[in-house]
């Protein structure tokens, strides 16, 4: 122990006080003293540290921007494929006004050339080209192609005896001059209707 010390002991004790006192100085000097070291080691620490939370948030934040242009190239593809969509859309919707004009058109026209049969040979049976000698039911002209307006007579076709296959406008036992129609055997006894243009084609180009 220092002299300083010693006579420091000896002034404490001659005025009467415990020796504990200059215990607890030491003590309160070396607790501050370790203090000090903790809060320079703490310190190096966050200063470690400050550059590896600096990389993670950059890699964080170029993973957010990959994502953004991910996400807003395929908005631009949905787009794309939307207006794609809407054209398709809008064709087809200019298509089927063409249909339905044009089945319009077809059954007025069928509509009256029944209507004038009627009207000029009522009573009179006529062959109209239509058959079912194909497949029973499916009933088709004679190019081939398939009706699309019927005028057929109350329980016709029937397919009476499984042999009829043709078909007749006119009907005797009908009713009425629009619903006419009535399939029969193709032997069976009827006039004859033939589809003709009122002019030649080619008479046409020569007047033009």
């Amino acid at each position: 122990m220092s002299e300083l010390f010693s006579d420091y002991v000896n002034y404490t004790q001659i005025r009467g006080e415990h020796i504990e006192k200059v215990v607890e100085i030491y003590d309160s000097a070396d607790a501050a003293s370790g203090h000090d070291v903790l809060d320079e080691t703490e310190a190096t620490n966050v200063q470690k540290s400050v550059p590896t939370v600096h990389t993670v948030l950059w890699v964080k934040y170029s993973n957010l921007n990959t994502e953004d242009r991910q996400l807003q190239t395929k908005y631009n593809t949905l787009t794309l494929e939307r207006d794609q969509y809407q054209q398709e859309i809008s064709e087809m919707n200019g298509l089927i006004g063409k249909l339905v004009q044009m089945k319009i058109y077809i059954y007025i026209v069928q509509l009256q050339l029944q209507e004038f049969i009627g009207k000029y040979f009522g009573g009179t049976e006529f062959w109209i080209g239509l058959t079912d000698s194909d497949r029973e039911r499916e009933f088709k002209w004679v190019d081939g192609t398939p009706v699309t307006t019927e005028f057929w007579w109350n329980g016709e076709p029937n397919d009476y005896g499984q042999r009829e296959d043709c078909v007749i406008t006119g009907f005797r036992n009908a009713m009425n001059n629009m619903s006419t129609w009535a399939d029969v055997p193709c032997n069976y006894q009827a006039f004859g209707i033939c589809e003709m243009k009122l002019l030649d084609e080619r008479l046409e180009g020569q007047k033009n």
